[in-house]
């Protein structure tokens, strides 16, 4: 490999953010009006009646995920990292 080539190689995996990672593997419905993304929680696996419970919030670098069921929250924030 030359250097060029393994510099291609980092440069574009910095180009790869969690919120890629994760739409690539979670099928998330469309944003709602406060731009929470919904699935169903792996948690507490609740989506009865109510709907898909869980959802993704992207905020530029930082992501949210929370569950209105079972009250987990998760955030990631990379400059605090």
């Amino acid at each position: 490999m030359t250097y060029n080539s393994i510099y291609s190689i980092i440069f574009s995996m910095s180009d790869i953010t969690l919120k890629t990672i994760i739409t690539q593997h979670i099928h998330l419905q469309p944003p709602n009006h406060k731009g929470w993304q919904a699935v169903r929680c792996h948690v507490c696996n609740d989506h009865t009646r109510k709907g898909l419970r869980g959802a993704f919030l992207f905020d530029g670098d930082n992501v949210i995920y929370k569950c209105w069921n079972c009250s987990i929250v998760a955030t990631y924030k990379p400059l605090e990292h």
